[in-house]
């Protein structure tokens, strides 16, 4: 903390001027014409002409939030811990009062009631509450909590009913009722849901948050519910949440009759009713594509259009992130959206008072207003531009202006006396310094390019840019101007200080440089004595080489004679030609300092030649003085020394300067803060908070010429000018800076005239971008070489010259020496002529092959490292490795099962679990032993208990799989471990359940990976055998001379994964790098290999003799003698066979016959190799097959293996599905007893604070009813008051009953009935809300004499009398009144507590239900487990639905209790099918006697009836024929047999005719389908015709029409010359 003490004493202490900036902040109004908003640590007051009025720096520690109210009152917070909030009054600020221990860290808004008598805070981090204080008193009326809205940023209060506040964030919108009862206040809140931003415009049925009553009593802390209830329901309607994203609130305004408008970010607006609580979305830009365009409640508008909101009658008013301003009109006949554009982002948008004029805020740094009725035409009040200061500086001819420059390139003028900014110029380049000059009207910019631009003042309205100079290859950090102009000095981090002429008779020209070892970190300049004396620059750079001495920085100074410089007398300045100082001549020294400075300024001493520095320290927020010894004396010291230290500034960094008479320091920081001291005494300071910490604090500061005024910019990009408040001790020290300026002043304005002169001749020039240029120090480097080249021209021609013939005379002996031999040769080195340089080359290249193999081994050893990691956690964590079977003659893989190796930790638990399951099998044992002991005195019960306990046995062994629920014991998963799924009942038996199955998984995988491995060290074997097989095959093959195709199988990486692990040389593409001494160690190995072979290929006499005596081979194969040819005779060859003698004959029989013997062996072996090949491709063959089955084998066993695995992996599941509902439930009791208990807690305070307002309702009550007999009894008491005015007492009794008309009620008011007042939302107001003027005007008119009546004996006496008494009855009746108001409000009070203790008591009630029903459902839970059962298909009898059976309704039975079932069924139907046979076959019986008894009556009638016949026949000579006629049979069986041939024919004919009509009828229908294609084609031509037929004959009914309308124009033009030509003949005839 700096020093507290001040320098009031001394010279006095700073105080505000006037502020500049706007940062968008809220726009407050103190009155109807005067607006306020804060920016830093400064309210600014303005008129609604843009004219200044007033600052007010705050009381405390900055500002952040303020609120104005139009009675005069405003108020703000400070960044204090814990802040404070000052209520002050308007335009005299004084604290009204101090409202304290509202918030511990921040408020976040604040704002008045509507009759200012009250604020409203909105407390941020950590507190969240909502407070309401008494703006006289600062005491808190109430408050309440808002931790469940913590994202709450904005709150305000109903204009037309203070009784309503609504709190605003991002993602909610909280509506808060104040209660009053008697002296004591309640808060009530009510969220509103927000709709979707997907949701279309309209009425939104949005749920709102159930209502949470928060009450505080004077004296006592607020009360806050259980808020878990919301918890437990979304709990339980987790399935039921739908995603949905809400809109997002911006800012928020209350519009008339308690609707609340709000902007939201993606420009929704919606309207809040709040007194049904109805939410309706007015706009939204997301749906504009899908909403008619003449819908007039739609704004269209893009993402983050709706930024702020402000309503007034005609419209709600939206201000947007794009500058356009939309009105969304209220009035249902205005149908179209009134849209202003204002340009720039719109932050704030406010209505004055009057709502005549809206004014809109922008953050960069705009202030507007414009009519609030046709929004046309923005005027500016304020626009000081945006962007962060990067410096300030006074311009010296006076003290009228000062010049400031923002990062954008701004550079402003400013006057002094007020805020106005009367000229700028934008540079359009990044700057970083300024500095102004002393000597002309003008100033120098430092850009981010390197280039350093002169701006002239000469017209303050227009300044303008008149020279650029690129001279850096960094950004202008530094610049600085001696107080006589006549120098200026750059620095920038490339380590170059530029000196150039700051005249601009002199062009601005580089005068030249000096270099400095390291970036430079500030610059500084002093002069001394006189201004032509010489000047001393001092320079703080941070130290980048090794000191003797262990320093962090260095200061650097140097020293520039102006004299010397002007004289031109400069060829003993410089070094070299580029300009660049000797060190000698300028005098530069370099001291080490042990500190990094941030900023530093100095002056010589008034008693010495020595300079004094004064410098900011950022580690230590320390100001130190140094004092750097004058040239020439102490010539040894090398390191300055802290002369005094002085506590500085909260936070690092800052910037010092020095008055223009060098005697006052000013100090600033990141703090916010301004320090001025007296270089006299440093350690008396004057303090001001001038700026805000949070946005960066102080960025610069600077005196006036005079010192009278300073002037501060903040990193924010706000503006201050304080001006000083002097003491009588302090009027005289600034009289000497006012000498001192008026002296400097007297020197300069010699020269500054012609200056300004030479500067407004400068050409105006625009600033270019430079930063990929050359710069001016580059081009003197060019200049300097280009005229060495020049002077040296010839010499270096010479050298040149002479150097190509060296080099040929070395190329020449190098050519030479190859020739001689090799004892004469020269080493190549020997020729080199430049040892040195090669030596340098060969060293710098090893230096780069070194850091690039250590680059190379460190990204190795990082690789090696990452295989390592790779390897422990993939590869040797594993117990069994991922391995992987193909077969020989199919594409099927089979896998075995990567078992990860358990941890010690795992292992313990299983053991212990195991341990404490064998120790309940025990002990469960003993007692079943115990319990067969006490029983075994009872034969027959040990009977029963044998034969119950064999009938479980074979129970057990014949459904243990569907009991056991899985497969698990047929593959090695068996455990007698392991609980019956019927005993988990308990969490602790489920958790070791879980333990024991997962270890049952484990041996199923192994017991399934054994048989992996022996298939698979099986295909191994198969390998190796097929490959021995091989070796045959091809020799066989090689013997026969066949081309077979082997089948060569070869292992894979799969089946063998360590393989991955090793690096094989065939893998590495590129050669592989040797050493040194690998090099050497291989050599040596191949030399004593040679020797070894050189050695054995010696004299080996074994060797020699087995090539002699058997070919070199021990053993003699048949089968290689076979295949020799047997060597003919000689004689065979040379001679014919005429010419053989008979030994030779016979010698040649014998050839033959032993050729003939060779070719029948060679047919034999060749057989027997065939054979031997298809033998051994069959067997490769069969082992193939064998394989591929095994194979086939273990992949149906991985199949059920997997399906065995899955079955106890979904087990584990459903224990742990029931562990964690247990703990749910668990949880869910617990919240449900907690929640139970709150609100008890709740219901007895509830209870107890109903009675104590009843108690309060009836003592009132009672003082009503006083207070109404009082008023009863001034009645009927006046009577016997004026009974001595008898005779004129009724009429002073009506006098006295009379009252004040309605219509005298009526106040005039020209503010609700002229101007633009008809746009207030607020204008009208119920009775109510009037003053009481009116009345009190009327009753005192009713009070004169005027209204004395005229009647005998009364008098003025009498009338005064009746004057005072009617008044003292008027003010009963208003007593009474408000009583009554008061007590209706009392009353409604109390029964909306009676219904609040109602609800509490019936949520008691449900939570106690819900309770109850949760520890049922939980002991449900515990005796009624989930089992997992393994039946058969035929055993589930349930109806499958669409994915898997529904079991919720079924029932588990006995397999034994479903086959009694069906035997008894079976039995039952076999003997009701034994009775249904009999039944059948007994009435079969009786149909057929039924049928045989009609038959015969059948056949006895046919026989009566033949009978008949017979004996009425008569006997005829054909029926005589045909009874004598033998062959009748036999030719009626002819004709039959004719007549069915003609039948089959006929058939065969019409079988014929009709296939043929078939056919005819196919073709037919297939020309009706062509014809109908065509048909259909027809038509659509028929249409297109049809078209070009209407067109045609619309063109030639047109054609038609014009042509006669064409003729109907002749004709009528034929008449008309028909009648004028008879006209004229009959006028000739008539002449």
């Amino acid at each position: 903390q700096p020093c507290t003490a001040t320098l009031m004493d001394a010279v006095g202490h700073l105080e505000i001027g006037w502020a500049a900036g706007y940062g968008g902040a809220p726009i407050g109004f103190v009155s109807d014409d005067v607006l306020c908003f804060h920016f830093g640590s400064v309210a600014t007051f303005t008129r609604d002409d843009g004219s200044h009025v007033s600052a007010h720096k705050s009381v405390g520690e900055g500002m952040s939030c303020l609120a104005a109210h139009p009675s005069g009152l405003f108020a703000y917070s400070d960044h204090s811990l814990p802040p404070k909030i000052f209520v002050l009054s308007f335009p005299h600020p004084e604290v009204r009062c101090t409202c304290e221990g509202g918030a511990d860290l921040e408020y976040r808004d604040l704002s008045f009631t509507s009759d200012a008598q009250r604020l409203v805070t909105l407390a941020g981090i950590p507190d969240f509450t909502l407070t309401i204080w008494d703006c006289v008193t600062g005491t808190v009326v109430c408050k309440a909590d808002c931790q469940n809205w913590s994202g709450v940023s904005r709150v305000s209060s109903n204009p037309a009913n203070w009784h309503q506040i609504v709190v605003t964030g991002p993602d909610c919108l909280v509506i808060w009722e104040v209660e009053k009862f008697r002296e004591q206040y309640i808060l009530t809140s009510s969220e509103v849901g927000l709709p979707d931003i997907s949701s279309p415009v309209g009425i939104q049925a949005v749920k709102s948050q159930p209502k949470v009553t928060i009450r505080t009593l004077p004296g006592e802390e607020p009360y806050y519910p259980f808020s878990l209830s919301e918890v437990l329901t979304e709990f339980n309607n987790f399935s039921d949440i739908e995603t949905c994203q809400p809109v997002a609130i911006n800012d928020h305004c209350w519009g008339g009759e308690g609707i609340i408008y709000c902007s939201c970010e993606g420009g929704q607006v919606l309207k809040i009713d709040t007194e049904v609580m109805s939410v309706v979305l007015m706009a939204n830009p997301s749906l504009d594509h899908h909403v008619d365009d003449k819908d007039n409640n739609v704004v269209k508008a893009g993402h983050g259009s709706a930024n702020c909101i402000a309503v007034n009658r005609s419209g709600v008013h939206i201000g947007s992130k794009d500058g356009v301003i939309r009105c969304i009109p209220l009035a249902r006949g205005d149908s179209t959206d009134k849209v202003c554009v204002v340009g720039g982002q719109i932050d704030s948008l406010s209505f004055s008072p009057s709502y005549k004029k809206l004014f809109v805020g922008s953050s960069q740094g705009t202030l507007y207003w414009l009519p609030a009725e046709h929004l046309k035409g923005p005027l500016a009040i304020l626009g000081h531009g945006k962007g962060q200061f990067v410096g300030v500086d006074v311009v010296l001819s006076g003290n009228e202006y000062f010049v400031t420059c923002r990062e954008n390139g701004l550079v402003q003028l400013w006057q002094l006396g007020s805020s106005s900014c009367i000229g700028s110029c934008d540079i359009e380049v990044s700057c970083v310094s300024l500095s102004a000059s002393p000597s002309s009207h003008s100033c120098a910019i430092g850009t981010i390019d390197g280039c350093v631009c002169i701006v002239d003042f000469n017209s303050v309205e227009s300044p303008q840019i008149v020279y650029q100079l690129h001279l850096h290859h960094g950004s202008v950090r530094h610049l600085r101007f001696d107080k006589s102009g006549s120098f200026l000095l750059t620095g920038s981090d490339d380590g170059n200080v530029f000196v150039c002429a700051a005249l601009p008779s002199q062009q601005f020209r580089v005068i030249g440089y000096t270099t400095i070892s390291g970036p430079i970190q500030c610059l500084s300049l002093c002069t001394r004595g006189s201004l032509s004396s010489a000047v001393v620059a001092v320079v703080a750079v941070v130290d980048d080489q090794a000191s003797a001495l262990p320093s962090v920085g260095k200061v650097t100074t140097f020293q520039l004679a102006a004299a010397s410089v002007k004289s031109g007398s400069q060829s003993n300045l410089f070094a070299d030609s580029t300009c660049l100082f000797a060190d000698d001549e300028i005098q530069k020294r370099s001291f080490d300092i042990d500190f990094c400075p941030t900023s530093i300024t100095c002056a010589f001493a008034s008693d010495s030649h020595d300079v004094d520095v004064y410098t900011l320290v950022e580690k230590s927020k320390q100001l130190l003085k140094l004092k750097i010894p004058e040239f020439g004396q102490d010539k040894e010291a090398s390191v300055l020394h802290v002369e005094s230290r002085h506590p500085a500034h909260d936070l690092p960094g800052g910037y010092v300067t020095l008055s223009l008479h060098g005697k006052w320091l000013l100090s600033c920081g990141a703090d916010g803060r301004i320090t001025a001291r007296l270089t006299a005494s440093m350690d008396r300071v004057a303090v001001v908070q001038a700026h805000n910490f949070n946005d960066g604090g102080v960025k610069a500061v600077c005196f006036t010429g005079d010192s009278q005024i300073v002037v501060s910019v903040g990193t924010d990009g706000s503006l201050a000018c304080w001006n000083w408040s002097f003491s009588s001790q302090g009027r005289q020290k600034s009289g000497k800076a006012i000498e001192a300026f008026k002296t400097h002043q007297a020197v300069l304005d010699e020269i500054r005239a012609d200056e300004d002169e030479k500067l407004k001749a400068l050409p105006v020039l625009s600033v270019e971008d430079k930063s990929c240029g050359r710069t001016w120090l580059d081009e003197m480097v060019t200049k300097a070489h280009h005229a060495e080249d020049e002077k040296y021209t010839e010499m270096k021609e010479e050298i040149r010259q002479e150097i190509s013939e060296l080099r040929q005379s070395v190329m020449r002996l190098i050519s030479q020496n190859a020739d001689v031999p090799d004892i004469e040769q020269l080493e190549r080195q020997d020729f080199n002529l430049d040892t040195e340089e090669q030596q340098r080359l060969t060293a710098d290249s090893d230096q780069q092959v070194n850091k690039v193999r250590e680059e190379i081994e460190l990204g190795n050893i990082a690789k090696l490292y990452l295989k390592e990691k790779i390897k422990e956690q993939c590869w040797d964590s594993m117990e069994v490795q991922g391995k992987t079977i193909t077969g020989f003659d199919t594409r099927m893989e089979v896998r075995n099962y990567p078992i990860r190796r358990r941890g010690s930790e795992e292992m313990r638990e299983l053991e212990f679990v195991k341990l404490q399951r064998k120790i309940e099998l025990v002990e469960l044992e003993a007692q079943s032993e115990v319990c067969r002991t006490s029983t075994h005195a009872t034969p027959g019960l040990d009977e029963e208990d044998d034969e119950g306990q064999q009938e479980k046995t074979e129970g057990r062994d014949s459904d243990g799989l569907s009991q056991y629920g899985s497969r698990g014991p047929q593959f090695g998963g068996d455990s007698e471990l392991l609980y019956s799924q019927f005993e988990l009942i308990s969490s602790e038996r489920q958790m070791n359940q879980v333990v024991l199955l997962k270890d049952c998984i484990h041996r199923i995988k192994l017991n399934y990976n054994k048989e992996f491995d022996e298939l698979l060290h099986q295909k191994e074997s198969e390998v190796a055998r097929v490959h021995e097989k091989n070796v045959r095959i091809r020799k066989i093959v090689s013997n026969l001379q066949l081309t077979e195709t082997l089948f060569d199988p070869k292992p894979s990486v799969d089946e063998h994964p360590e393989w991955d692990l090793e690096v094989a040389d065939d893998e590495v593409k590129v050669e592989k790098y040797v050493s040194a001494e690998e090099r050497k160690k291989l050599e040596e190995e191949a030399r004593l290999a040679e020797e070894r072979r050189i050695a054995e290929m010696g004299d080996n006499a074994r060797e020699r003799a087995l090539d002699m005596m058997m070919g070199g081979r021990l053993e003699v194969k048949t089968e290689d003698d076979i295949f020799k040819d047997l060597p003919k005779p000689e004689f065979m060859l040379t001679r014919l066979p005429e010419s053989f003698t008979e030994d030779e004959q016979r010698q040649a029989k014998e050839y033959e016959k032993k050729q003939g013997m060779l070719l029948e062996e060679r047919e034999k072996h060749r057989m027997s190799l065939e054979a031997e090949l298809k033998k051994l491709q069959s067997s490769i063959a069969e082992a193939r097959v064998a394989f591929d089955a095994k194979l086939l084998k273990l992949h149906r066993c991985r199949i059920h293996t997997e399906t065995v695995v899955y079955e106890e992996e979904l087990k584990i599941l459903r224990l742990m599905w029931s562990l964690l509902m247990q703990e749910e439930l668990a949880i869910k009791e617990t919240v449900l007893q907690q929640r139970l208990e709150d609100e008890k807690n709740r219901k007895i305070h509830s209870a107890s604070q109903l009675l104590e307002y009843k108690k309060q309702l009836e003592n009132f009550r009672e003082t009503y009813d006083y207070l109404l007999q009082e008023d009863k009894a001034m009645d009927r008491a006046f009577k016997k008051d004026f009974s001595d005015c008898e005779p004129n007492v009724e009429i002073l009794y009506k006098i006295f009953r009379r009252r004040p008309r309605g219509q005298n009620l009526k106040v005039t008011d020209d503010a609700t009935t002229t101007g633009s007042s008809s746009l207030n939302p607020f204008a009208v107001r119920p009775l109510s809300a009037r003053g009481t003027r009116g009345f009190t005007a009327a009753l005192d008119e009713l009070d004169s004499q005027s209204h004395m009546p005229s009647a005998e004996g009364v008098d003025s006496v009498i009338w005064h009398r009746l004057v005072t008494a009617r008044r003292a009855k008027i003010q009963s009746e208003q007593q009474v009144k408000s009583a009554a108001l008061e007590l209706a409000e009392m009353n409604a009070f109390v029964q909306r507590r009676t219904l609040e203790d109602s609800e509490i008591q019936q949520s008691i009630e449900n939570t106690f239900r819900e309770l109850t029903k949760l520890r049922e459902e939980r002991t449900r839970m515990g005796h009624n487990p989930e089992v997992q059962l393994l039946l058969k298909q035929g055993q589930v009898e349930v109806d499958p639905g669409n994915f898997i059976p529904d079991f919720r309704d079924s029932v588990l039975v006995h397999r034994s209790v479903i086959e009694d079932l069906n035997a008894t069924i079976k039995t039952l139907g076999e003997a009701k099918i034994g009775a249904m046979n009999q039944s059948k076959d007994f009435r079969k019986n009786i149909a057929s006697l039924e049928w045989e008894h009609r038959k015969l009556n059948m056949e006895m009638e046919d026989l009566r009836e033949k009978a008949r016949e017979i004996q009425l026949l008569k006997v005829t000579k054909e029926l005589q024929r045909a009874l004598i006629d033998k062959e009748r049979d036999r030719n009626q069986q002819k004709e039959i047999t004719t007549l069915e041939e003609t039948l089959a024919v006929t058939m065969e004919a019409h079988k014929r005719r009709r296939e043929d009509h078939k056919r005819r009828v196919t073709k037919l229908r297939r020309v009706i389908h062509d014809k109908a294609n065509e048909n259909q084609e027809m038509d659509a031509e028929l249409e297109e015709l049809a078209v070009s037929v209407a067109e045609r004959h619309n063109v030639e009914y047109a054609q038609d029409l014009c042509r006669a309308v064409l003729i109907i124009h002749g004709l009528r033009l034929w008449i008309r010359f028909s009648s004028a030509f008879q006209r004229r003949q009959i006028g000739n005839a008539h002449a």
